[in-house]
C-alpha cells in the first residue's frame, strides 16, 4: 500500500524554516493525517485479524503494510476520532479498537450517530465546527481563520480543510444536526435558513424521488438530470457578483472531489468528463 497520502504531514514535520519566507513557518495544530472514511477502514482492518484484543503496535503497522512513520500517523488518526486504545509507550505500545470503533464497523442501530461523534473528536475539527456554529463558511475563510488565528502551516491548510469537509460529509454532518442537539425540538420552525426544509425522503415511496423544495425567494433554479431517471437541484442567488460567481464555481469543484470520494462507485474512469464540466 502507497504512503503518498501521508507526503503532507511528514513534509510539515520536516519543515526547517531555513528559507526566507514573508510570515514564519510555524507547527500547525494537531490533526488527523487521514479522513474518518479511510480511519474506519484502518480500524477494519484491525478488527479483523485482532478482534477486540489489544495487539503490538508493529503489527498493525504491518497489517497495513506501513512504515514506521505512515504507521504511527494512522495509530494517531485512529485514536482523534476515538476508533483506538493506545497503552504502553514507543514500541511496546499495544492497540486495540475502542466500543465506539467495533460498533461503527459492526453496523450497530447507532451507526448514524457514531459517525458524527467520531467525525468531531477531533479537537481541530470541533473547533472549526463550533465557532461557525455547524453553518461553514467557504474555503478561503476557513483558511484564513486557521493560517493566522490558530498558526496553521500555509502549504498544508488547504488538504486539511479538504479532509474535513470530507469527513462532516461522511458522517453526514450538517447544520440540523446542530439545531436538533441544541434546541431538543424538531417542531418548531425557527426560520433558520431559506433551504431548512423537512427531510423530503420521510414517507416517499421507494422508487419514487421526493419533490424539490419550492423555490427560496431571490434565488434561481437549475436543475441537475443524472442517469435512471434521478434529477437534483442547483439553487444560486438571482443576481451574482463576478468574485461571488469565481467563488461559486471554486467550492462546486470541491463538493464534486467529496462526492467523489464519498459517494462514486467505479472509481476515477470518467475523469476527463468531469474536468471538462469544471473549467
Amino acid at each position: 500500500m502507497a504512503e503518498d497520502e501521508f507526503k503532507l504531514a511528514a513534509d510539515e514535520a520536516e519543515t526547517t524554516g531555513d528559507t526566507p519566507k514573508l510570515k514564519k513557518k510555524s507547527r500547525s495544530p494537531n490533526y488527523p493525517a487521514i479522513g474518518l472514511e479511510k480511519a474506519i477502514e484502518r480500524a477494519r482492518t484491525l478488527q479483523e485479524h485482532g478482534r477486540h484484543h489489544f495487539m503490538p503496535v508493529t503489527t498493525a503497522h504491518t497489517l497495513w503494510n506501513y512504515k514506521k512513520g505512515a504507521g504511527d500517523q494512522t495509530i494517531a488518526a485512529l485514536k482523534y476520532f476515538g476508533l483506538l486504545e493506545v497503552q504502553g509507550e514507543k514500541e511496546a505500545r499495544q492497540v486495540r479498537l475502542t466500543d465506539m470503533a467495533r460498533r461503527i464497523i459492526g453496523n450497530a442501530p447507532n451507526r448514524p450517530e457514531l459517525l458524527k461523534v467520531a467525525a468531531l473528536k477531533p479537537d481541530l475539527h470541533k473547533e472549526i465546527w463550533d465557532k461557525y456554529e455547524g453553518d461553514l463558511p467557504a474555503d478561503p475563510i476557513i483558511r484564513d481563520y486557521l493560517v493566522w488565528e490558530r498558526n496553521f502551516n500555509e502549504d498544508f491548510v488547504d488538504s486539511f480543510i479538504a479532509q474535513f469537509r470530507a469527513t462532516l460529509a461522511y458522517a453526514k454532518l450538517d447544520l440540523s444536526d446542530k439545531i436538533r442537539s441544541e434546541d431538543g425540538d424538531e417542531g418548531e420552525d425557527d426560520d433558520l435558513s431559506v433551504f431548512d426544509t423537512p427531510d423530503p425522503n420521510v414517507g416517499t415511496p421507494r422508487g419514487k424521488q421526493p419533490p424539490a423544495p419550492p423555490l427560496p425567494k431571490g434565488y434561481k433554479d437549475f436543475p441537475l438530470h443524472l442517469t435512471n431517471n434521478l434529477k437534483g437541484t442547483l439553487y444560486v442567488p438571482a443576481e451574482l457578483s463576478q468574485k461571488d460567481y469565481k467563488l461559486l464555481k471554486r467550492q462546486i469543484a470541491n463538493y464534486l472531489a467529496i462526492i467523489r470520494m464519498t459517494s462514486v462507485e467505479g472509481g476515477l474512469e470518467e475523469e476527463g468528463d468531469e474536468n471538462e464540466a469544471t473549467e
